[in-house]
Order: C-alpha cells, then sequence, then structure tokens
C-alpha cells in the first residue's frame, strides 16, 4: 500500500518519488520490480497502478527505497505476498 493522497503521488509523471508523501497508506498497488536508476544511483521499487497507461511512467511509478521503517509513501507498510508453503 501507498500514501497516494498527496501531490507527490497524485500528479506523478515520471522519475523516482523520494519525498513529498506521508506514510497514511490507502491504495493497493503491485510491486513488479526493482531497481537502479544509472544517473543517481537511486535504488527503487517499481510499481504499477490501475490508472491506465497516460498516468506515471505508462501506468508504472518508481518510489525510493528508504532501508528500514515505512518506507517512501508508506511502500514498506501493510505489505502482502502470497504464502507459497504447500498445505499437509
Amino acid at each position: 500500500m501507498v500514501d497516494s493522497a498527496e501531490d507527490a503521488f497524485k500528479f506523478y509523471s515520471d522519475g523516482i518519488i523520494s519525498s513529498g508523501c506521508g506514510n497514511a497508506t490507502d491504495e493497493f498497488l503491485l510491486a513488479v520490480g526493482y531497481g537502479k536508476d544509472e544517473k543517481t544511483g537511486t535504488e527503487y521499487y517499481l510499481l504499477k497502478n490501475n490508472y491506465g497507461e497516460n498516468w506515471g511512467e505508462n501506468g508504472y511509478a518508481r518510489v525510493a527505497m528508504n532501508g528500514d521503517g515505512d518506507g517512501n509513501c508508506g511502500i514498506q507498510t501493510n505489505t502482502m505476498y502470497p504464502d507459497t508453503k504447500a498445505s499437509s
């Protein structure tokens, strides 16, 4: 989940979001990958949004990784992932 109510996220068009939003998470996004910007060296999460291809970078956003804690835009809170353990 991310805090999508702040301007940094609502009006995102490109680049890496590294500030400008809080951690009051209100929207689910799908983390599809991660990377490191070649120019700045900033590590980021690559997120797919449901707004369509006209939002952000063709429907995707990059949010800077921020060590431990809530992370930028609260990206490191309220995370979900599949449990791949087979049932008995």
